[in-house]
């Protein structure tokens, strides 16, 4: 520790020196930096040599003596660390050929004037997305080619050997796509015929090591243009039915509320008697309507209701008021014409024409009144 003060005031500088006892080491340490134990005669070492050499120039030769003596001490303090582990310094492996997979050709594209064709391809370079691009370039003297990436550039991180063998594999796997994209833009037979020639008469070098992979997609494509409705009729499949379509089951009505209806006997006596005819008919849509709206809403009927169904008298005694001779007839139809098709009246109308003043047969039956 003493000598790293002496050498730290010789030099001239600032720096704080301690003891760490923790961990039995010198330390220095200034506004900018904290150094400890063999970093500490690391970082003196240069500066303290320099200065060596410059007291020797200027003839300084006792400081220049001086400052070695100390640098000997510190030296041999410093040498109890050589034999501690350094920190191992990862270098990565240069890269290989298998470094590159998954391959996908993306886009090609031939130069006529400089007889060049540069392939782009999608990769991944030890597990990391990239993209490369192959460039074949044809002169006079034969071929070359360059391989480059976007990524940390491949064509400075691959040897020579490597470069060569994976321009073998861009090669083989453009060969590949170039017939992968035409089958898969095959639209008919006809089609696969001119690709299927096109296939056998292939020349490169490189087509054993794909052809079973051509071949296979040749296969598939050829047999969906062959069968063409096995697709229409996985289309053709029966949709589910529609819920509004399918039955519904009706609820059931809650009858625990349900109580008889009696009619008075001063009401009996007088219901449906001494009404003109235009008053009962009046009645009679009344609980025709009253009816449709319990019904509608799956219930049974309040006791205001039971006495409104309960007036309901029938067509029998209004005849007359289908009967287009009659007046009453005319009026009702007046009326009918007047709130149009599809009225509720529009539907009584007909519904009765259609079973009483057609036929003959008899008066529609009585309505019953469901007072349960």
């Amino acid at each position: 520790m003493s000598a790293v003060v002496k050498i730290c005031g010789a030099l001239d500088r600032k720096d704080v020196v301690g003891w760490n006892e923790k961990t039995q080491a010198v330390t220095i340490a200034d506004d900018e930096r904290a150094l400890e134990g063999k970093e500490v005669y690391d970082f003196l070492f240069a500066e303290a040599a320099d200065y060596v050499m410059m007291q020797t120039i200027s003839g300084e030769t006792e400081k220049a003596l001086e400052m070695d003596g100390l640098l000997k001490d510190a030296g041999q303090y410093a040498a109890h660390y050589e034999g501690e582990p350094a920190i191992e310094q990862t270098e990565e492996p240069p890269l290989t050929a298998d470094d590159v997979q998954n391959l996908v050709l993306i886009d090609r594209e031939y130069i006529r004037g400089t007889r060049t064709t540069v392939y782009d391809f999608e990769c991944d370079i030890r597990g990391e997305h990239d993209k490369l691009q192959y460039t074949l370039g044809y002169h006079d003297d034969g071929e070359g080619f360059t391989i480059h990436t976007e990524k940390d550039d491949i064509w400075e991180r691959m040897p020579e050997p490597e470069l060569a063998r994976l321009e073998g594999i861009l090669v083989r796997e453009a060969l590949y796509f170039k017939y992968h994209d035409k089958i898969a833009g095959a639209k008919s037979l006809e089609d696969m015929e001119e690709i299927r020639f096109s296939i056998m008469e292939e020349e490169s070098p490189y087509f054993s090591a794909v052809s079973q992979r051509i071949w296979g997609e040749y296969e598939q494509k050829n047999e969906e243009l062959s069968n063409p409705m096995q697709e229409s009729e996985v289309i053709a499949e029966p949709e589910p039915q529609n819920e509004a379509e399918a039955p519904k089951e009706q609820p059931q009505i809650d009858k625990s509320g349900a109580v008889n209806f009696h009619i008075a006997p001063e009401t009996e006596k007088s219901d449906g008697k001494g009404f003109a005819a235009k008053e009962k008919f009046r009645q009679n849509v009344e609980a025709i309507r009253t009816l449709e709206k319990i019904e509608g809403e799956n219930r049974i009927a309040t006791p205001e209701e039971q006495e409104i169904l309960a007036k309901y008298v029938g067509w029998g005694g209004l005849a007359d008021a289908f009967d287009e001779t009659k007046t009453n007839c005319i009026h009702l139809a007046m009326y009918i014409v007047i709130k149009g098709p599809g009225s509720f009246l529009w539907h009584i109308w007909h519904w009765f024409r259609l079973i009483h003043c057609n036929t003959h047969r008899g008066m529609m039956p009585r309505m019953p009144v469901y007072l349960r």
